[in-house]
C-alpha cells in the first residue's frame, strides 16, 4: 500500500492565518504607494501636456494658452487652446485615479501659455497637486517654457523645491 501525504485542515488554516496577518501588515504601505503613484501620474501627465503645448506653439506658429479651472468639490481641469479654439482638455474627474488629487495654480491669472517664436511661456508659475494624505508635487513652468516636477516633501524620484 502506498502512503499518501497531504496537508491537514489545521495546517492549511495556520497558513491562511499567516498570509492574512502579513497582508494586514503590508496594506498601509501599499495604500501609500498607490496614492503616491496616482499623484506622480497626474504630475507627469500635466508636465507632458505642458511640453506638448510648447512644441505645438512653435509647430503651429500660434500662441497656445493653458487655462486652469478649479471647480466645486475639489474638481479640476485644464484646457489647451490656440486661436482657432480648444485643442485638448483634461479633467481630473475624467480619470478615476485623479479624483482624489487636488490642484492649485499660482499663475497671475488662471492661465498661462506659450508663444510661437521660441516657445517661451507667457507667464511663469507653478501648479501644485496634492493627495489626501498631504503628499504634494509641483509642476513648475519657467519663463523659458521649461516644465519640471519637484516636491516640497521630498518624494522619492523628484528633486526638492
Amino acid at each position: 500500500m502506498i502512503k499518501q501525504r497531504a496537508f491537514t485542515l489545521i495546517e492549511l488554516m495556520i497558513v491562511i492565518a499567516i498570509i492574512a496577518i502579513l497582508a494586514a501588515i503590508a496594506y498601509p504601505n501599499f495604500a501609500d504607494f498607490i496614492e503616491r503613484q496616482k499623484l506622480a501620474s497626474a504630475a507627469e501627465i500635466l508636465t507632458s501636456d505642458m511640453k506638448w503645448a510648447k512644441s505645438e506653439a512653435v509647430k503651429r506658429n500660434d500662441i497656445i494658452t493653458v487655462d486652469f479651472i478649479n471647480g466645486a468639490s475639489g474638481t479640476w481641469s485644464y484646457s489647451l487652446s490656440d486661436s482657432d479654439g480648444e485643442i485638448k482638455a483634461v479633467s481630473g474627474g475624467n480619470y478615476s485615479d485623479f479624483a482624489i488629487i487636488t490642484m492649485t495654480q499660482n499663475f497671475g491669472a488662471d492661465d498661462t501659455g506659450f508663444e510661437p517664436v521660441r516657445g517661451t511661456s507667457l507667464e511663469n508659475g507653478s501648479v501644485s497637486l496634492t493627495s489626501p494624505s498631504g503628499m504634494d508635487l509641483q509642476v513648475i513652468i519657467s519663463l523659458l517654457g521649461r516644465a519640471r516636477i519637484c516636491s516640497n516633501a521630498g518624494l522619492p524620484g523628484y528633486e526638492i523645491c
